[in-house]
């Protein structure tokens, strides 16, 4: 079995980032496919995760005011 070869932590960062993006539209096609619905609290998705106070404090030290980012979301459905 051949091993990737990861020699830098950029590497590293965007698989970690690529495999979550898959797994998340992975699990909303299984969800919408057998039309489950996720458990209470998690029905906003990524929305939930964005309303954490802890993304909130990562929003403002990337300079992104978390109220534009709500703004977009409605503007492209999802809020």
């Amino acid at each position: 079995a051949a091993r990737p070869d990861v020699t830098s932590a950029g590497q590293a960062c965007a698989f970690a980032f690529v495999y979550i993006l898959c797994s998340l539209s992975v699990k909303m096609m299984v969800n919408m496919a057998f039309g489950t619905k996720p458990p209470a609290g998690a029905d906003d998705g990524v929305g939930t995760l964005i309303e954490a106070p802890q993304s909130q404090k990562m929003l403002k030290n990337f300079g992104v005011d978390a109220e534009d980012v709500k703004e977009a979301r409605k503007a492209v459905g999802f809020g």
